[in-house]
């Protein structure tokens, strides 16, 4: 009888099955088997020959080339397979490892979902030349992940990846991960350049992390959107590399042609992005009427309130948009530009889902009220993170939150992190208080340490807190407290009187 899914989490019971019944088969073996296991596997797998979906993750378990290859021939024995997902990272596999997989590859004519993790292996330039030319040759593929994160390739293997990607012309998806490499200018173009042929590519994932390429790449890069209308769903991961504004403004301007994205997610921390580069990307945003889902990591750059005051007036038109996460911690951003980013944030309707990371920008309590103030139009939230820790605000910040809560009757998500401020005791009774008529909250986390709470404070917290009927989940931190042991345990049991409660992290 043949059976439609099966996923085994142990070696034995996969042995113990009958293998020319699995059709969709799930092995997770990840860090369980060494390599002398491998030959078992290896027969079991040769005898599922009715396979047309396989995951199998046998990721840390240091295999080696030897019985690496041992596995891949045994996989040539499963020519029906037109979805495959290899987890084989931290395996120590080389390049001529890998070149067996290559090979197996090749009997694959139905394949058309294909995910291969090879992240921390040897594979190198040589790996990826026979890897990728190869995988040009599978010309019904129309979803590709590839990570070769920590590799050890360079320009010459990244160009050889460019060459076999300009010939993936009916791919839709698209995950790329060549994070922590030695790539340079040269070789990110090369990438660009080929992703440009891909014209019907609507989910584009890159990460490029810990390389070293320059504006001069990041220009070339750019290539991959210029005429790329189908894209609806964008990732980006740039940090750690060596580029500067002039570079991101010819990317951001390429960008500009991307009018469909409904999804996008960046990552430019430490990308030295000022209020220049901001009001380029701005003008971006202004253009993604669709935008439905936005994650901007801007942290560690130099952005002001001109910068943030830009765009938050870009956000304010994406009529659409219903999950934000903005971190722009350690910026240079004051109590103005808190309150027009914040301003234009309470234009946003339609949010649901919002993440606003603001730690140790140059704001205090006038920046707090003005957030408070204005998301207080933002019913429709369900989820709302804050983190503003380190950021000279007092009692009063707390006051204005609380002030506002009863506008976010929806949220059942609810995360603040207040560290290393001014807060007192008196506000961790306010806000215990408001709390617990948060009727519907079920999820929340509180980072308040090194605000001046002490026991009595932390008591009346947690009373609150104890009120909160449907809560499942509570992580409450109250580092520096100064609790005595006996208090603390008070405090341990009051949080428990929370009938749901299923999770529950406390740290005094």
């Amino acid at each position: 009888m043949i059976q439609m899914k099966k996923c085994f989490t142990e070696l034995y019971d996969f042995l113990s099955s009958s293998f020319e019944c699995h059709t969709d088969l799930k092995l997770n073996l990840w860090n369980q088997i060494y390599g002398e296991q491998i030959p078992q596997l290896s027969s079991g797998l040769e005898k599922c020959t009715n396979l047309s979906s396989l995951n199998l993750n046998i990721s840390n378990c240091y295999i080696g080339d030897e019985f690496a290859t041992g596995l891949a021939i045994s996989l040539k024995n499963c020519p029906n397979l037109s979805i495959m997902k290899l987890y084989l990272s931290g395996n120590d596999i080389s390049g001529e490892g890998i070149l067996s997989f290559a090979s197996t590859f090749e009997t694959y004519t139905n394949l058309t979902d294909l995910t291969l993790s090879l992240e921390s292996n040897n594979i190198g330039d040589k790996g990826v030349l026979g890897l990728t030319s190869v995988l040009a040759k599978i010309t019904c593929l129309t979803s590709l992940t590839l990570n070769l994160s920590s590799n050890g390739i360079s320009d010459h293997g990244a160009l050889n990846l460019g060459s076999s990607l300009a010939t993936y012309t009916n791919l839709s998806n698209l995950k790329l991960d060549v994070s922590v490499n030695q790539i340079s200018d040269e070789g990110v173009s090369a990438i660009g350049i080929a992703l440009a042929n891909c014209k019907k590519i609507s989910n584009l994932s890159l990460d490029l992390i810990s390389n070293q390429f320059g504006s001069q790449g990041i220009s070339g890069l750019g290539s991959a959107f210029t005429s790329n209308i189908n894209l609806s769903k964008l990732t980006l991961y740039l940090e750690n590399n060596q580029i500067n504004g002039q570079g991101l403004s010819c990317l951001f301007s390429d960008l500009s042609n991307c009018i469909n994205l409904t999804n996008l997610i960046f990552n430019f921390k430490k990308t030295q992005i000022g209020d220049e580069e901001i009001s380029s990307f701005s003008s971006v945003l202004e253009k993604c009427i669709y935008l439905s889902n936005l994650q901007l990591n801007l942290v560690q750059n130099q952005i002001g309130n001109k910068g943030v005051s830009t765009l938050g007036e870009a956000l304010r038109k994406c009529f659409r948009l219903s999950d934000l996460t903005l971190s722009l911690d350690d910026n240079l951003i004051g109590d103005e530009g808190v309150s027009r980013l914040s301003s234009s944030l309470g234009n946003c309707l339609n949010l649901s889902r919002l993440t606003l990371n603001l730690n140790y920008n140059q704001f205090g309590d006038q920046g707090v009220s003005s957030i408070t103030s204005n998301l207080k139009n933002c019913t429709k939230l369900s989820k709302l993170a804050l983190a503003i820790n380190k950021s000279q605000i007092t009692h009063q910040s707390i006051s204005d939150l609380i002030f506002v809560l009863p506008n976010w009757g929806n949220i059942s998500n609810l995360s603040l992190h207040l560290a290393f401020n001014s807060i007192g005791e008196q506000a961790a009774l306010d806000l215990g208080i408001a709390l617990s008529n948060c009727h519907n909250l079920q999820n929340l986390e509180l980072q308040l340490s090194y605000n001046d709470i002490h026991s009595k404070g932390a008591l009346d917290l947690a009373s609150g807190i104890a009120k909160c009927a449907n809560l499942s989940t509570l992580e409450l931190r109250l580092q520096d407290s100064g609790i005595p042991y006996e208090e603390q345990l008070e405090i341990w049991i009051k949080c428990l009187q929370s009938k749901k409660l299923v999770v529950f992290i406390l740290v005094l």
